[in-house]
């Protein structure tokens, strides 16, 4: 399962969905096999290793949704949905593997795709649109927040390079 898990987190692995949102029956009971193994057959530190392996491959499953929809608003109780996890579980599993909770890695990943349309020339407000965030404003403090700078000044500091 160590390996899964790195296949999906290298992006090896892409589940296919059709218009209804449903993976190929055959890919989702592959899924099913690998991700919901029952651990309890082992003991010791097989068990250990077997639950880290399960909960590896979970996150990674998790972070590549949340990568596939990075301008759309993903709930706790979705991606819990999606592993069968309560969102508590997804929560603490996804801060412990890449320290943000999955709302600050979607918040994260918009800031960075409008740091690129920013260094392309784009305009903040136009930038605030395309990445997801709710109006300009919103973009200005979550990129404030992480950049230290606001979208003007980094805009125009960019170009200056």
């Amino acid at each position: 399962l160590e390996s899964l898990a790195i296949e999906i987190e290298a992006g090896k692995w892409i589940i296919p969905n059709d218009v209804t949102g449903k993976c190929h029956p055959e890919v989702q009971a592959w899924i099913d096999e690998m991700l919901f193994y029952d651990p309890t057959a082992h003991t010791g530190d097989r068990l250990i290793a077997s639950w880290l392996a399960r909960e590896a491959a979970r996150v990674a499953v998790l972070r590549r949704y949340l990568d596939a929809r990075p301008t759309q608003k993903v709930t706790l109780a979705e991606l819990g949905a999606l592993v069968r996890e309560s969102p508590i579980a997804v929560l603490r599993a996804f801060r412990r593997e890449y320290g943000l909770t999955p709302h600050a890695y979607q918040i994260d990943r918009r800031v960075n795709r409008a740091r690129e349309l920013l260094r392309g020339g784009t305009s903040s407000a136009d930038a605030a649109y395309l990445t997801g965030f709710a109006d300009q404003s919103h973009l200005h403090r979550c990129f404030r927040a992480r950049v230290a700078a606001t979208p003007r000044k980094y805009a125009g500091g960019s170009a200056a390079r």
